[in-house]
């Protein structure tokens, strides 16, 4: 059995890189989860495009996080293209070796939609072996990443700050609500970039991702009810991925937007060809009839897995999602109508200026600039950011370039802005900073997120109860 596994060292040039690497780009610990995150992501857009040319490849676009406590493991699975054995030898690239800031061992299983399943341990400054899975019953595409966790790293916690003034110079911590304050391993988001009337809608990350309505001056929270579409049969799970908060003028009703997926737990046969399991839904909570209902939108419509990039406009719910293959779409979601409309993004970098381009390597940022959708892109690891402007949903040719910045060195990536003025970046050192357009100067908030990640939400204080929303 062991001939055919592979063993491999980490030779001292390796070990010298991995130690310089942790002091540079890796310094704060917790960039782990964001690195395999990406790459979880960057697998199932493989498999999708693999999906509309070979139409017996299931695209179920999956990624868990799973943490133990008493075994204290983080794992993380994804159900993308999987990695070959070749991959897993040569080709895990510096965002994995980041495990080690945080983790004594990995263990990898990865299942490549053409290739064998293969295992991957590894302990760093010592050796990995790479061997193939002969005991999988029924290997399912995709990777499974578990993570040793070393005594300080097996917790993950969330924080909210209120940042005010001219030059936003006031910041205070904030906190959750006591009702979910204790039950967050994988953190609380919150939907979209504003608040409605004081009431913002949060919800708990995770295989079952709970939503609330919180209203932060007057403390009042409101548990959003499950959708008949929770009580699966007990093969099934579930994973949900919320889009959209916003409201409804016409009806005067504040609605959420959601897409729930579905996959079997069981590796039984008779639960194969279930449609059950073959389905997702998309659904709206409506606030005056606190109910769900399913939304008639087709598979076409690109989801988006984030926190960041979503938020309300004059009626409509906007995300940016991937639609066919690797290509972007501006999603916006019209809650009167109930339709959605698509807009493809400009491509707004000079190719010419980059050898080999490579759209794979753009990177983008949707978010809400002077009351108009605006998008900022950059191109790899280069600190060149582009800002358009869209002008019309639904027409491309209305996407209109305002000013190009940078290189800004120390800028790891955007997380968002409101005004012509300053945009919130992250630093690489792991820091909130804002941007000043006008100066080109960079201002630390004194907030370090540990590599995690960040959203910028504009929230105005009101009074009003749920009770009033309802009436």
């Amino acid at each position: 059995m062991m001939a055919k596994d592979e063993m491999l060292e980490w030779k001292g040039e390796m070990s010298q890189m991995l130690r310089q690497m942790n002091k540079t780009f890796y310094s704060n610990n917790e960039i782990f989860l964001r690195e395999l995150i990406n790459n979880a992501s960057n697998a199932l857009d493989k498999i999708q495009v693999e999906s509309h040319i070979n139409k017996n490849i299931l695209d179920d676009g999956l990624i868990r996080l799973i943490p133990d406590k008493a075994n204290k493991t983080l794992t993380i699975t994804d159900t993308g293209i999987g990695m070959t054995k070749a991959d897993l030898a040569y080709n895990l690239g510096v965002g994995f070796y980041s495990t080690y800031l945080i983790a004594n061992k990995v263990i990898v299983t990865s299942k490549h939609n053409d290739h064998d399943q293969y295992i991957l341990e590894s302990q760093p400054d010592a050796f990995f072996i790479v061997t193939k899975d002969i005991n999988a019953q029924q290997p399912l595409r995709g990777t499974n990443i578990t993570l040793f966790l070393k005594d300080n790293q097996n917790h993950y916690k969330s924080s909210l700050f209120s940042i005010s003034g001219e030059r936003f110079q006031n910041m205070e911590k904030l906190n959750w609500p006591s009702q979910i304050e204790e039950d967050y391993p994988k953190g609380i988001g919150i939907l979209g970039s504003s608040s409605f009337n004081g009431f913002l809608c949060l919800y708990v990350k995770g295989m079952r991702q709970f939503g609330y309505l919180w209203n932060p001056t007057t403390r009042e929270f409101k548990a959003i009810p499950p959708s008949p579409f929770e009580n699966a049969p007990h093969y099934v799970d579930i994973e949900i991925y919320y889009h959209g908060f916003g409201y409804d003028c016409v009806r005067d009703d504040y609605k959420v937007i959601r897409k729930v997926l579905f996959w079997a737990i069981s590796d039984d046969d008779v639960y194969v060809n279930d449609p059950f399991l073959l389905n997702f839904v998309w659904e709206m909570y409506n606030i005056r009839s606190n109910s769900w209902t399913k939304l008639q939108l087709d598979s076409s419509i690109p989801s988006n897995r984030a926190d960041n990039n979503k938020f309300y406009l004059e009626g409509m719910c906007h995300w940016l999602g991937y639609g066919d293959g690797l290509i972007q779409h501006l999603v916006s979601f019209d809650l009167i109508n109930k339709v959605c409309i698509m807009t493809p993004p400009p491509l707004d970098i000079p190719m010419e200026i980059y050898d080999n381009f490579n759209m794979n390597f753009v990177r983008r940022q949707l978010f809400m600039l002077n009351e108009s959708i605006a998008l900022m892109s950059n191109y790899a690891e280069t600190k060149i950011f582009y800002i358009s402007i869209l002008v019309e949903v639904g027409k491309k040719e209305t996407w209109t370039k305002l000013f190009v910045f940078g290189p800004i060195p120390y800028i790891a990536f955007p997380i968002g802005t409101r005004n012509m003025g300053n945009i919130l970046f992250q630093t690489h050192d792991g820091d909130v900073a804002w941007f000043d357009l006008s100066t080109h100067m960079v201002q630390k908030l004194g907030v370090n997120i540990h590599g995690g990640y960040s959203q910028l939400v504009v929230y105005k204080e009101s009074l009003l109860t749920v009770e009033r929303m309802n009436s």
